[in-house]
């Protein structure tokens, strides 16, 4: 379901003062891919920084994104067990480019 930026941020928010472990999977529109698990390290209001400590970061500046849309898995259909086993929810970043990013707040341990 799409949703706004406020709610996004503050989803992401929350999940900055909890620590909540968060996985990234970003695709561009060239085939560009990667992913890595991390925190939301910073919140503010021009962007977010999800950091996997001591090994990389990526920052996502507000003015390029297109729209947000947020999944949970408790909602999620019977034929996608799989994503509800591990996964709590799922927000999804479009880019103006094209581009697409999904932060996943994963079923474990948080980071401490």
């Amino acid at each position: 379901m799409q949703v706004s930026s406020e709610d996004s941020l503050s989803l992401l928010s929350k999940w900055q003062t909890e620590s909540t472990p968060v996985s990234i999977v970003f695709v561009s529109t060239e085939g560009v891919s990667f992913s890595f698990s991390g925190i939301v390290a910073e919140v503010t209001s021009t962007g977010i920084v999800v950091q996997s400590p001591g090994t990389c970061e990526f920052i996502i500046d507000l003015d390029g994104v297109a729209n947000w849309e947020y999944e949970d898995s408790r909602e999620a259909p019977s034929h996608r067990k799989e994503f509800a086993s591990t996964v709590v929810s799922l927000l999804g970043v479009t880019f103006k480019t094209g581009g697409r990013c999904s932060i996943t707040e994963r079923k474990t341990q948080r980071f401490t």
